[in-house]
């Protein structure tokens, strides 16, 4: 036998309904938000959008080059990313920077390519001629990938990627300088004593 509802099971069913389908809706837009935010993030970029991040990221290299040439290790601390900083503080990675044998030598990078992943994530393949701090003479060339992220609007690099030294590579040893040639000329003569001089009998007018 069938009972009627009384109003308090009508509005007990209703509530259960709408809370089933108020998660319905939420995990629709969070599928959703999900969707377009790869979309986003994956997506092509125009010529322009390209050019202007290559430029941001190949200045932000540049800068790091720079003052790793010149070894100015708490000024390249700033330009590490923050989960390296949070592995490495400012004094230990200038120590370890100090303590590697190897430094960039003044030839000109030649960078490779620089991938855009997403929007905020890069990758810069190039070769890199590096050079021992003792013996300048020795020097190593590396085919190298260092990430790079984009983080306040700036581009930042992983430090604890740096300090992994030393770097494996061709060595390659620097001819020795020649010694000039040597003429062929004969030494000069030993006059023996008693013997006249070489213009002896020479009568001049």
């Amino acid at each position: 036998m069938d009972f009627p509802l009384t109003s308090n099971r009508l509005t007990l069913i209703s509530s259960t309904q709408r809370l089933k389908l108020r998660g319905w809706v939420l995990k629709a837009i969070f599928l959703l938000f999900l969707l377009v935010f790869s979309v986003n993030a994956h997506a092509d970029f125009n010529k322009y959008e390209i050019k202007i991040i290559t430029e941001r990221i190949e200045s932000a290299f540049s800068l790091l080059i720079d003052t790793w040439n010149e070894e100015l290790y708490f000024e390249m601390y700033d330009l590490g990313q923050r989960s390296s900083q949070m592995r490495l503080s400012r004094g230990e990675f200038a120590q370890r920077m100090v303590d590697l044998k190897w430094k960039p030598s003044l030839k000109p990078i030649r960078i490779d390519k620089i991938e855009i992943i997403y929007m905020n994530y890069a990758a810069i393949y190039f070769w890199q001629e590096f050079e021992n701090k003792v013996n300048m003479l020795q020097k190593v060339e590396k085919y190298m990938t260092l990430p790079t992220i984009l983080e306040s609007n700036n581009w930042k690099f992983d430090l604890t990627q740096l300090i992994r030294i030393p770097y494996e590579g061709k060595f390659k040893e620097q001819p020795p300088k020649e010694a000039p040639p040597v003429e062929n000329t004969p030494p000069p003569s030993t006059p023996i004593e008693g013997a006249p001089p070489a213009d002896a009998g020479v009568i001049t007018p």
